[in-house]
């Protein structure tokens, strides 16, 4: 299925909040999908998808036998990794592209960078990426999907 069928099938639907027991008037969604919808995890990995599949990626990233492993995602989730800043930078650069071209906002709030490096590099200097224009903070340690 192609991304933008998934729009379609998301857009132009009519929705009321509820507070207590009053509704509100119906106003229609145009952008994105549903909170804690049965079908939001997977719309939203149907959506994304073309992300993993994009012509022309870059061979950046971890190599694990004869594959490049670059990224993971779940859900609304995204683990991007590489070997190198400069490689790292590339990915976030895709990432950046993908998502202004279809109006996906990454929260750069809860984007976090993790440096791991030899132990003989007691304290690595701190690495300056960027993320749709907004630098990354790196920290010691980061939560992937509660783990």
């Amino acid at each position: 299925m192609h991304s933008k069928t998934v729009v379609e099938l998301v857009q132009a639907t009519d929705h009321a909040s509820k507070i207590g027991t009053n509704y509100s008037s119906p106003f229609t969604v145009t952008n994105g999908v549903r909170q804690s919808g049965a079908l939001s995890p997977y719309l939203f990995a149907i959506y994304l998808d073309e992300l993993s599949m994009q012509p022309g990626s870059p061979r950046v990233g971890c190599t694990v036998g004869n594959m490049v492993l670059n990224h993971l995602m779940f859900d609304d989730d995204i683990c991007v990794f590489s070997p190198s800043i400069c490689g790292l930078q590339c990915l976030l650069n895709i990432c950046g592209d993908y998502a202004a071209e279809r109006e996906i906002t990454f929260d750069c709030n809860k984007t976090n960078g993790v440096l791991f490096c030899p132990k003989k590099y007691k304290e690595p200097a701190p690495s300056i990426v960027f993320l749709h224009g907004a630098r990354v903070q790196f920290c010691d340690q980061v939560n992937y999907l509660g783990v």
